[in-house]
């Protein structure tokens, strides 16, 4: 008889524990939603018919490779894309920090986060921001905004906007052909005042969460987004900024093309 009741008291323990991390699991949920409801994303542009049909199916070809950005073909393409974009949003300046070229393999991107985390909450973001250029279709969701991009648009958000690639698939054998242009500014006055109050921080980035958190079905990052922590794991950073970003450059850096800094990975 007693034995009875300790696997029953056992059993109701389980399903205690159970209920209580099915309740946080809701909880974080509905967090989540409520966060991508209220944010900030009316500062994005989205350019179309940057590239003739057939100048898309050339980059295409020529950019095959995950992450081969050494040809020559890439770095045409960096260049074109560049005068391009200049030409489409009507600016002479256009400065870019660094980049990165992935196909379906940035593990990060699949959760939401900022390109630019702020260490305090603040009014206003600066204007500073993200370039995405597509290859191929894909989605991307910003705030509660989601774009579907075809091969050759062009994207632009406030990089303190949280984002996140919804159609990604890390198993899949599909391209996804993506390139990032970050902490981008279209004026030099605004590029200096922002870079009086930021860092870039090396940071130590886990292959297990990278592998089984990212890649899980419930987004645990966008809460720690939202509230400014998430960059403070792991993380050695200047004091005292009001803004950084997570580079590991030791590990990551590929090459400099015109000024622009290239990482395999962020």
């Amino acid at each position: 008889m007693s034995h009875v009741s300790e696997d029953y008291f056992s059993i109701l323990d389980r399903m205690k524990w159970y209920m209580i991390v099915s309740i946080i699991i809701l909880l974080y949920f509905i967090a989540s939603q409520l966060i991508l409801q209220t944010t900030q994303n009316n500062d994005i542009r989205i350019l179309k018919d940057v590239f003739t049909p057939q100048e898309i199916d050339y980059l295409q070809e020529c950019s095959s490779g995950i992450t081969d950005i050494t040809t020559p073909c890439f770095e045409n393409f960096h260049r074109e894309l560049v005068s391009r974009i200049k030409s489409k949003l009507n600016v002479d300046y256009l400065s870019i920090d660094h980049a990165r070229f992935s196909n379906n393999n940035n593990t990060d991107a699949k959760t939401f986060h900022r390109d630019v985390r702020p260490t305090i909450f603040v009014q206003e973001y600066p204007d500073v921001y993200t370039i995405i250029c597509y290859l191929d279709e894909a989605i991307i969701q910003i705030g509660n905004r989601v774009i579907k991009s075809n091969p050759g648009d062009i994207v632009i958000f406030n990089s303190f906007y949280l984002h996140s690639g919804r159609d990604m698939n890390m198993d899949s054998t599909r391209n996804r052909r993506v390139l990032q242009l970050f902490e981008v500014f279209m004026d030099p006055q605004k590029e200096l005042e922002f870079k009086k109050h930021y860092s870039r921080c090396e940071y130590v980035k886990s292959k297990f969460i990278q592998k089984y958190v990212y890649n899980s079905y419930l987004d645990v990052r966008i809460v720690l987004e939202y509230l400014h922590l998430a960059g403070y794991f792991q993380t050695s950073c200047s004091s005292g900024t009001l803004y950084k970003t997570l580079i590991n450059e030791k590990n990551n850096y590929i090459k400099n093309i015109d000024g622009v800094q290239y990482y395999i990975d962020l």
